[in-house]
């Protein structure tokens, strides 16, 4: 592809620009090549064999350099030969100057307004808005019942407060007071139903109740505790609870 083979968008100021300056740097006049060429001979004495690879090579360069410009940005070249005059005035670029760093110069002072128009152009990304984190309301937690049903034994009890009980209806027993005693084992029976002194607990209700003159009822929890645990050391005295 030639160079007057190529076109360009004439939106994108920065592809003009850069083409025009690797146009007056890359490609310059054949006198300025031919001027080159014979510097160069006469410095480094390149044989006239050398020098054609070296012009291959330079022709293989420029063809790379022309594909990566036709792909640059994405950009199609296509044959504008109306807009290529303006292309040349805008980057300061002049048929068969020798002077390439001049035109570089020119090519860089006309991008600077344009990249900076280009930039301020450009919008800065609005900031991002997150959305407040609702937490849900706490749900009131369902109301319980704060005393326990008549009857239901006490859920934490320590062993001291058993014994002190038992220690009660002995006190009543030995004092002769059954119907004392009756109360006390009653609420033996609702906070310790299976406390340390369950068996005592029933040995001494049959006492009570014997000594309350209820012995038919003494008799009935006798016989159940003797029935249930014949062998249990306090069986000798159950046996004697209203015996005669």
């Amino acid at each position: 592809m030639s160079r007057d083979e190529l076109e360009f968008d004439d939106d994108d100021d920065d592809l003009r620009l850069y083409v025009a300056a690797f146009r007056e740097i890359e490609q310059p006049t054949p006198a300025t090549h031919a001027a080159s060429w014979k510097v160069i001979a006469e410095r480094t004495g390149v044989e006239s064999s050398r020098r054609w690879w070296l012009w291959v090579g330079a022709a293989a360069t420029l063809a790379a350099a022309a594909w990566v410009i036709a792909n640059f940005g994405g950009v199609a070249l296509q044959r504008n030969a109306a807009a290529e005059p303006d292309l040349r005035d805008q980057a300061g670029y002049v048929h068969g100057d020798d002077s390439g760093g001049d035109a570089v110069a020119r090519a860089r002072r006309a991008a600077a307004p344009a990249t900076k128009q280009a930039e301020a152009e450009v919008e800065a990304p609005a900031d991002l808005v997150v959305a407040p984190t609702i937490e849900p309301a706490p749900q009131p937690e369902p109301a319980t019942a704060a005393k326990p049903a008549r009857g239901k034994p006490r859920a934490a009890t320590s062993l001291a407060d058993e014994t002190a009980l038992f220690g009660d209806i002995q006190r009543a027993l030995v004092e002769n007071q059954p119907a004392r005693a009756l109360t006390a084992i009653a609420q033996h029976e609702r906070e310790f139903p299976r406390g340390a002194f369950r068996s005592e607990r029933i040995v001494a209700k049959a006492r009570a109740l014997c000594a309350a003159g209820k012995r038919d009822a003494a008799k009935r929890v006798r016989d159940q505790f003797l029935a249930q645990h014949p062998s249990s050391h306090l069986a000798p005295s159950m046996r004697s609870v209203c015996a005669d």
